[in-house]
């Protein structure tokens, strides 16, 4: 799977030491009584039915997931899912946000949150815990 500059596969980019702490890929997939995402197979489910993410937008996605419950600083996203070729007044990345909750559907804004002046955080689920 190409990211970014078209170079760099999920691995590498998870692999790449770069200054900020976010991990990209979660341990394991997550699921609760509305979404399922599979990480080793690039699927997300919401309500039992599958949707398509483009690449950028399911690394964003799996970022959170990884580092659920922590918010997310933005020029951290920037500089490790853009390379640091954003300025750090892009919106672009708050475009992927709203994007992925429009995808999530009515679930979206509970499970992605808006930290005003910090960046985002992922709710996860309590019905039903992570594995």
């Amino acid at each position: 799977m190409a990211l970014g500059r078209g170079s760099e596969s999920l691995a590498q980019l998870a692999e790449s030491t770069m200054k900020s702490e976010i991990t990209l890929i979660p341990d394991g997939d997550y699921h609760d009584r509305y979404l399922k995402v599979t990480v080793s197979q690039r699927r997300v489910h919401v309500d039992g039915e599958q949707r398509h993410l483009p690449d950028r937008e399911f690394i964003l996605l799996a970022a959170l997931i990884a580092n659920a419950g922590q918010v997310l600083d933005r020029a951290m996203v920037l500089e490790r899912l853009w390379n640091g070729d954003l300025g750090p007044k892009s919106r672009t990345l708050d475009v992927h946000i709203h994007r992925i909750r429009a995808r999530l559907g009515k679930h979206g804004p509970k499970y992605i949150e808006t930290v005003f002046g910090k960046g985002y955080r992922f709710n996860p689920q309590s019905e039903v815990p992570r594995v």
